[in-house]
């Protein structure tokens, strides 16, 4: 969300939208990186196997 707050801050003003569009868009952000971030952690806890192939 701290990465694309400035440009969507930015487009907003330019585009004169509605407060509660560009928080709508904020969070969409926010839940979208948290959902990225469960997933590598969820991934890195699970200890799964790394850079092994089927042959070998």
């Amino acid at each position: 969300m701290r990465k694309a707050a400035p440009d969507v801050l930015a487009a907003a003003r330019a585009q004169r939208r509605d407060l509660a569009e560009v928080l709508r868009l904020l969070i969409a952000e926010k839940v979208t990186g948290r959902d990225a971030a469960t997933r590598r952690f969820r991934r890195h806890s699970a200890n799964f196997p790394t850079g092994k192939t089927l042959a070998s």
